[in-house]
Parts: structure tokens; sequence; C-alpha cells
């Protein structure tokens, strides 16, 4: 049985789930209004299923942006 991600999570929980850097992450939001995030209050947590589907639809693209 493989461990299942959470629902939703923060930044830390991000990098370690989908093994991208907290840079990356946060320039992937920046250049991308669409990007999956919601803010409450001070927090900023992330849909994980919202952001696979997010990633996968722009898999094997850059959308005009190198990273």
């Amino acid at each position: 049985m493989t461990a299942q991600p959470p629902i939703m999570g923060d930044a830390k929980a991000v990098q370690r789930w989908f093994g991208i850097s907290r840079t990356l992450l946060f320039r992937l939001e920046r250049a991308n209004p669409d990007f999956p995030v919601s803010r409450v209050g001070g927090k900023v947590l992330y849909d994980f299923a919202d952001l696979r589907q997010w990633i996968n639809d722009r898999r094997g693209t850059n959308g005009g942006n190198d990273y």
C-alpha cells in the first residue's frame, strides 16, 4: 500500500510530495494566474489534486516561461 497525498498542504508538503523546490513553487505561483493556491487568513495552502491536474495539463510545455 502506498501513502496517499494529503488533500491540502503547505509549501513544505508540496515540496515533499511533488519533488520540487520552494523557489520553483513560488516562481510558478507568481508567473501563472491560474496556479491552484488558496489563501486563508495568513495561511497559503495548495490543493494536491488541483495541483497535480495543473501540472499534468502543462506537462511537455513551458507555457512560454523558462524554468
